[in-house]
Order: structure tokens, then C-alpha cells, then sequence
């Protein structure tokens, strides 16, 4: 450029007072560029000057986050890895260096005093972790694992009270707000925000549709009144015709208002999606009076199980204990052999145990069939899939570590605990609970 300039023609005169210079236009025009050059570069150098201890300052407090972050990072490994020691002091090195209006400090803080036992302060910072909007969820999680820690909980009100109004509207807090409305055995607010998540897409279509129906069969469980009771069973079956529990609300109403017609009709296509024990009970029920008395029309009744249902051993086990009630012993011993065929199990040999002692009085062989079933598998029953324990009935909520909607009808020996794929709430991890 200033070579460009030098080359330009031309004369320029500068007169001051009584001075007269005449120099060379591209001269001048050179000198004018330097100079302005000369210019800028003074006042970068002055600013550079001015804000040198802003950027000190700056500089400092970057690393200052940095070690800050590092402190969180430790601080939270050792909250999963149960250090205590180790975890408070990362969560005074990361409040030194982040200060308490940093929200995740905040968090490692509560963790940790709840690590050390410290209860009363973990529950002060969750709640103001709760009541803010970007930690809503983290903050009431906190407060149920403290609230259980020591005994205690929190009811749905009590953590819609603590909560910002923007974020009781937030998925990821009603998820908690969800599971704490389970425990609390609010099943309409549950089933309330159950229906809005799945809005959101934030539950699984399959999960969604598990969950309603076991949340219908819970508020059908406790209603007072038949028409409303059945309605929900009904509603629960709509969505599941193989939900046992809902099955059994409903029938057991059909026939408290002997409407055995519609019974009948139900019964057969709830035993065909899932042939259970539960519902024999109701099948005697329904049996016609004209039957009673007479063990060939007993028995063809009972029979009428196998339609649509020929590979069930619940089905076959079910004609064998009546054979074995009314005393046909070759039926029972027919439908033995089939079941066992199926899946054989400790039930099905102690009733050929029973069959060999009410037939034959053959003690000998009866003993074998025991020896036999002590060894032998477990019969279906009730387990939660979350822990293996068995139950006599189904609930909603799995004692006692109240987890909703894990029992299920399933053979014991299938279930190695801790199989709760999709569960609403899992994604909300909470390092340390």
C-alpha cells in the first residue's frame, strides 16, 4: 500500500504562518496511513493497559470454576463410591470455589450431609433446590430419599407447595410428583399425571397402558359403590383383558347384581387371554344350579376350561382338583399328566401325592411323589419383578418397598429381581440413594 501511495504524482504545498513546504502527494498520503496506523496501535496498547486487571480477574476466576468443576466431579464420585471424608471435602473445596449460588455446589452439599447423617441440613438445601426452577426435580428426589432415610415422607401436597408454579407443569417434575402420588396412594391425581406425561411423549406407550389399567383397578379396589367400581374394572380391562386383578372386580359385581349371562361372557374372555387359579372360584360360581349334585355335569363344566385354553396347566390343574374333589380319579390323573407335560412343578406332583393316597391308599408312592416335589419348581404365583418376593394377592403397591405396579403373575423361578425395564422415574437418577 505505501509503495501504491509513493508511486501517486503530483505535489502538495503546506503553508504555516510564514513556512512553505512542498513535498511529494504520496509522500504525504504514506505518512497520513502511518500515522493513523501509529495511532490505533497507541490506543490498543492503552486499553490493553486500562484492562489488564479485568482480565486478570477474569483469568482467576476461570480457574477458579475450573477446580470448581473438578471439586463436583470428585465430590460426586465419591457420593456414589459411599466416601464421606472424601465427599466433604470436595463439597467445601467446590462451595469455596463456586460459592453457595451455585446450584449443583448446592446439590453436592445436600448429598453430602446426608451421607454424614446431617438430615436437618440436606433437607434445608433440597428445598431450596426444589423451589427453583432448574432444579425442581433434583430438589424434591432429594427430599424423598431424606424424608425415607429417617422414617418419614412427603406427601403430593407438601411438595406442590415447595415447588415454583412453572415446573409442577415440567416433566421431569412430575415424574416425581407421579411416584410420589403412587406412594401416597393418590391413584386419580396419579392417574392425572400419568395421562400428562404420556402427552409429553416422557412415558412409553406400553408403560402408559400398564400402568392406567393397574391404576383403574386400584381406585375400582377402594370404591365403595358396585356401578363405579365396575366401570373402572372395566375401563382396566379395555386396556388389558389379561389384568386378572380388574377381571375379578368386575365378575365378582356381574354377579353381586346376577347378571350370570354378562359374567359369563367376560369370564370366558378374561380366563382365554390369561387362564388363572383366582378366577376358578368365580367359574364354580357360575356353574348352573341344575349341575350341582351331579358329578358328570360337574365335571363337563369344569372341561369347558380347556376351550381355547388346551395349553394351560392352569386349566388342566383346575379339572384335576375337582376330579380329585368328586372323586374321578382317572380324569384327575388324565389332566395331571397333561399339565405336567406343559411345565411340571411342586403343585402338580403333591397332587399326585393326594391322588395316590385317595385312590389306592399307596402310601409308598405317595411319599415318592413328595420327595419328588421337594425338588421340583416353583408353582406361578404373585412376585415382584422388582425384588422376587412373593405375595398372596396382588396390590398395587409392593410391600414394603412400595414400588407401584410390580407384581405380576409369573413363575418364581423366572424372576431374578431387579427387572423393572421402563419404570417411570428411572431416568431420574439420584447418585447415592
Amino acid at each position: 500500500l505505501v509503495y501504491y501511495l509513493l508511486q501517486q504524482g503530483g505535489m502538495s504545498r503546506i503553508v504555516w504562518q510564514d513556512t512553505t513546504i512542498d513535498i511529494h502527494t504520496g509522500f504525504v498520503l504514506a505518512l497520513s496511513v502511518f500515522a493513523l496506523y501509529l495511532l490505533y496501535q497507541i490506543m490498543r496498547g492503552v486499553e490493553w493497559l486500562f484492562s489488564f486487571p479485568e482480565r486478570l480477574h477474569k483469568k482467576s476466576n476461570e480457574k477458579k470454576q475450573e477446580k470448581g468443576r473438578q471439586a463436583l466431579l470428585r465430590g460426586f464420585t465419591a457420593i456414589a463410591a459411599h466416601d464421606q471424608k472424601q465427599a466433604r471435602r470436595q463439597a467445601r473445596a467446590a462451595l469455596k470455589l463456586l460459592g453457595e449460588d451455585d446450584l449443583m455446589t448446592l446439590f453436592l452439599t445436600a448429598m453430602e450431609a446426608r451421607l454424614s447423617g446431617d438430615h436437618a441440613r440436606a433437607k434445608d438445601l433440597y428445598s431450596i433446590l426444589a423451589s427453583h426452577p432448574d432444579t425442581a426435580a433434583l430438589g424434591l428426589r432429594g427430599l424423598i430419599v431424606t424424608a425415607r432415610h429417617i422414617g418419614d415422607k412427603i406427601s403430593i401436597s407438601d411438595a406442590e407447595k415447595l415447588l415454583p408454579a412453572s415446573k409442577t407443569k415440567d416433566s421431569g417434575t412430575q415424574k416425581v410428583l407421579y411416584q410420589l402420588a403412587l406412594n401416597d396412594a393418590q391413584w386419580i391425581i396419579a392417574l392425572d399425571l400419568l395421562k400428562a406425561l404420556h402427552k409429553k411423549d416422557a412415558v412409553a406407550n406400553s408403560q402408559y397402558r400398564k400402568d392406567k389399567a393397574a391404576l383403574l383397578s386400584a381406585q375400582a379396589m377402594e370404591n365403595v359403590d358396585k356401578q363405579a367400581r365396575k366401570k373402572l374394572a372395566k375401563a382396566a380391562l379395555a386396556i388389558d383383558p389379561a389384568f386378572t386383578p380388574a377381571a375379578i372386580l368386575a365378575l365378582n359385581t356381574y354377579i353381586e347384581n346376577r347378571n350370570y349371562t354378562y359374567a359369563k361372557q367376560l369370564f370366558s374372555k378374561c380366563w382365554q387371554a390369561c387362564p388363572h387359579p383366582d378366577l376358578i372360584p368365580i367359574w364354580d360360581q357360575l356353574m348352573p344350579e341344575k349341575y350341582r349334585g351331579k358329578g358328570d355335569k360337574m365335571m363337563h363344566w369344569y372341561e369347558t376350561l380347556l376351550e381355547g385354553t388346551k395349553d394351560s396347566v392352569c386349566a388342566h390343574r383346575a379339572i384335576a382338583e375337582k376330579a380329585l374333589e368328586l372323586k374321578f380319579y382317572g380324569t384327575a390323573r388324565t389332566h395331571l399328566r397333561q399339565a405336567e407335560a406343559i411345565r411340571p412343578s411342586k403343585g402338580l406332583y403333591m397332587l399326585y401325592a393326594t391322588l395316590e393316597e385317595d385312590e389306592l391308599g399307596n402310601e409308598a408312592a405317595a411319599k415318592s411323589w413328595t420327595q419328588k416335589a421337594a425338588n421340583a419348581a416353583e408353582d406361578k404365583d404373585w412376585v415382584c419383578q422388582e425384588t422376587g418376593r412373593r405375595y398372596k394377592y396382588w396390590a398395587p403397591l409392593a410391600k414394603p418397598h412400595n414400588s407401584f405396579n410390580t407384581i405380576i403373575w409369573a413363575y418364581p423361578d423366572d424372576i431374578h429381581g431387579h427387572n423393572n425395564q421402563n419404570k417411570i422415574g428411572d431416568d431420574l437418577i439420584f447418585l447415592g440413594a
